[in-house]
């Protein structure tokens, strides 16, 4: 047994069910089309940080398990492409298939994701405009490297998310709490077959 592994896997888990009661509190987890973020502001914010520090968690754990050193980054797709190809390409069916399933058992197909677009006044109308188009067409890709690539800052993101400052540049605050639990749960199964527990 790996005790650094053990630990980081432990810290990981806490942190993910830490990022639950966010979309508990409300009925239907998988349609968040009438869900304001901003009344539970406190909430959604710790259940992003905590998602994504689980995700990177569970990534560290595998790189150490395989005897990698993790990078010094929140980057998680940067971290993530560090795995060898082998669990890489395992954990992309895996991926493939759950969504498959999830896509199954809501034919809504929605999922839980909050999007807010934060913008400046200084921002000109048609501009944010023009650029939440290009966000919703980009938002319509859910493979596995699409979420990774979109969370990659999601920590830093949503640890931050507080200290906006008034700039003429648009942020999207995008948590794709769905994709990235089932992410994480794929990455949990890959760390229980390596038997280092």
């Amino acid at each position: 047994m790996n005790t650094c592994v053990k630990i980081c896997v432990e810290t990981a888990d806490s942190f993910r069910e830490l990022a639950h009661p966010y979309f508990s509190s409300h009925n239907n987890i998988s349609n968040f089309s009438g869900v304001n973020p901003l009344n539970d502001i406190g909430i959604m914010t710790t259940s992003a940080i905590c998602l994504s520090l689980a995700l990177e968690m569970y990534i560290e754990s595998i790189l150490t398990a395989v005897g990698d050193t993790p990078p010094k980054t929140h980057d998680v797709y940067k971290q993530y492409l560090r795995l060898p190809n082998n669990i890489r390409k395992s954990v992309e069916i895996k991926y493939q298939n759950a969504l498959n399933q999830y896509r199954n058992d809501n034919n809504d197909g929605e999922t839980a994701i909050i999007d807010n677009c934060i913008r400046s006044n200084l921002a000109a109308e048609d501009v944010v405009e023009k650029e939440k188009s290009k966000h919703e067409a980009e938002l319509q890709d859910h493979s596995m490297r699409a979420i990774l690539q979109r969370a990659s800052e999601s920590f830093t993101t949503w640890r931050y998310f507080f200290a906006l400052r008034e700039t003429e540049t648009i942020t999207f605050f995008t948590y794709e709490y769905c994709y990235l639990n089932i992410i994480c749960s794929i990455l949990r199964d890959e760390i229980d077959s390596l038997n280092v527990l």
